[in-house]
């Protein structure tokens, strides 16, 4: 038996995550099994005030699944948004740009009608229509391609639909689409074929672009716990990396160092949490004194917390 969600603490995990980088560090495997029923829980209360923070939740998931590739999963999520604030001009104007995004210009203008109507001569909105309105008639390539069979998988993965992107992915051994597969087993939680496919990745591969969708995917959940993955993106997959989204704390943002040296950072902390190594974490603190992560993990270990 389900135990139903307390409402208090839908208010608190939605609130403690307000923010699309909160949001999206916490992965995909804790999205669906704590925030979403969260966002059911407080679509369903009377308040208006709990509808009103639902619909904010929708927003930042949406804004997640546009972060990491898939603007149909995104759509769902605005539209979930829309049908409790369905007066909300940025939800339109975002709805607008999802379809922008796939070159769906005249689905955009209508999205933008609709927003005008709400608001009529709202300067964000006026500048939405003129670009969308240059964009079609220039017939501007979208950013989405309907041919590409990489959005497709990861719109698959999204939804929810893992045997159907795997099916998509037989044959296919390229480092893109071994990260495609590897998103797969991420949703699922198996972290020795995450770590297989990482592994395969980082022996064949020239260079490595690492994405947002990876972090979402892969690299949280039960692959997350494991210190072979951490080991992997230091030492192998590292020296490869061309480029690499991800989201941190401000601490670690603010430092002056280069994007792959936070990455070697980040992977390294992460790495010495799930070995528990306080020595390592207090090495990190010393060595960057105002990064904050690494000696507040060590003060909560030594504390038995």
């Amino acid at each position: 038996m389900v135990t139903p969600i307390n409402l208090p603490r839908a208010r608190t995990v939605v609130r403690l995550h307000d923010r699309l980088g909160r949001l999206h560090h916490r992965g995909h495997s804790w999205v669906k099994q704590a925030y979403l029923p969260c966002l059911d829980r407080l679509e369903k209360a009377v308040s208006h005030a709990d509808k009103r923070l639902a619909a904010h939740g929708w927003r930042e998931l949406g804004r997640v699944h546009d972060l990491n590739g898939t603007p149909r999963a995104a759509m769902r999520a605005y539209q979930r948004w829309l049908a409790l604030e369905p007066e909300s001009v940025e939800a339109w104007r975002a709805i607008a740009a999802l379809h922008e995004s796939m070159g769906e210009y005249d689905r955009a203008n209508l999205a933008l009608k609709r927003a005008d109507r709400i608001a009529p001569a709202h300067g964000g909105v006026l500048g939405d229509v003129e670009r969308v309105l240059w964009l079609w008639s220039e017939k501007y390539p979208p950013i989405y391609d309907a041919r590409s069979i990489a959005w497709r998988i990861g719109e698959e993965i999204a939804a929810g639909r893992g045997t159907r992107a795997l099916q998509l992915l037989t044959r296919k051994r390229a480092a893109a689409f071994r990260q495609l597969r590897a998103r797969v087993y991420g949703a699922r939680n198996d972290a020795d074929q995450v770590l297989a496919e990482w592994q395969a990745i980082a022996d064949t591969a020239r260079r490595i672009q690492i994405q947002h969708a990876d972090w979402y995917y892969a690299f949280q959940g039960a692959a997350a716990d494991d210190a072979r993955l951490w080991r992997l993106l230091l030492w192998k997959v590292r020296p490869k990396l061309e480029t690499g989204g991800f989201f941190c704390s401000q601490s670690l943002m603010e430092l002056d160092v280069s994007e792959i040296k936070r990455f070697e950072l980040l992977v390294r902390f992460r790495l010495a949490r799930v070995e528990r190594d306080v020595a390592a974490l207090l090495a990190l603190a010393g060595n960057y004194p105002s990064w904050r992560d690494p000696g507040e993990a060590a003060l909560r270990m030594v504390q038995g917390r």
